[in-house]
């Protein structure tokens, strides 16, 4: 009984001497730490735009995008988005002549990934790789009737 009443008074004092309480404007501006920077607001000539997002240029040029988001307004600086511009003559697909059909075959990490279709049900882009690899094998496309009413 009486180490635990020891055990307990220790313990109580050293709880209170970490409590010390210090007057002294130095250690406490130490413990706050640096003040944190103010959150970004959405400026009000901010224009719209359809995602939900705002854009904005300040008076130096520069574009910025706000978003509003669950944990406040983020702003990142817009960059421009590159096009796009994939030629046809540089997508890996091949295609095949089977007649009334044509057999696409293009390559993914996982395998080939391999598709035939009607030449009357073809969309543009396969309609662009086969009319690519009939110019490159040096014979003519040739098409059903269905395929030449489109």
């Amino acid at each position: 009984m009486k180490l635990i009443t020891i055990l307990l008074t220790t313990g109580l004092l050293f709880a209170a001497s970490g409590q010390n309480k210090s007057s002294d404007p130095t250690k406490a501006a130490i413990r706050k730490g640096p003040p944190t920077p103010a959150s970004p607001t959405i400026p009000k000539d901010a224009t719209p735009l359809p995602d939900g997002s705002y854009r904005y240029v300040d008076k130096s040029g520069k574009k910025w995008i706000y978003r509003q988001t669950p944990f406040g307004v983020s702003k990142a600086e817009e960059h421009p988005v590159a096009q796009a511009t994939q030629r046809i003559e540089d997508d890996p697909a091949k295609s095949e002549d089977q007649g009334e059909s044509v057999r696409f075959s293009r390559p993914t990490p996982f395998g080939p990934k391999v598709w035939t279709k009607k030449k009357s049900e073809l969309d543009s882009y396969e309609k662009s790789i086969w009319k690519r690899d009939q110019q490159k094998n040096g014979s003519p496309a040739k098409t059903s009737d269905a395929a030449k009413q489109d």
